[in-house]
């Protein structure tokens, strides 16, 4: 298991992490650890330092940071990416942990959030 990191442009961040608290899986926001508007490349260091997986929808700048991680071939546990038409559909967003959390977990996962 994994603990994940909910990127604060989660749609309902707070019922996310408190259903999928309710089943046991370790999840926080940035909110938790005072990087609420702190900028992407921060966030995913955090992310990357504190062994998280990232949940966010900032498709763009994450998988940029993800494959420079790559290539340099450092540590990086994964995201989980979150579609701009299903960023405000809370309960895929929750059911993709739940899969990702179920899943035989691979280092450096990329997972999206599909209908």
């Amino acid at each position: 298991m994994v603990a994940y990191l909910l990127d604060e442009n989660v749609n309902e961040s707070g019922r996310v992490k408190a259903h999928c608290t309710e089943l046991g899986i370790e999840i926080y926001r940035v909110h938790d650890f005072g990087l609420l508007r702190t900028e992407d490349r921060i966030i995913f260091q955090f992310a990357q330092e504190h062994g998280y997986v990232i949940v966010t929808g900032n498709i763009y700048e994450f998988r940029s940071f993800q494959n420079e991680v790559n290539r340099r071939g450092e540590l990086f546990l994964g995201a989980i990416y979150i579609p701009p038409q299903l960023q405000k559909n809370t309960e895929l967003i929750i059911r993709r942990i739940v899969e990702v959390e179920t899943e035989e977990y691979y280092l450096g996962g990329e997972w999206w959030v599909r209908e």
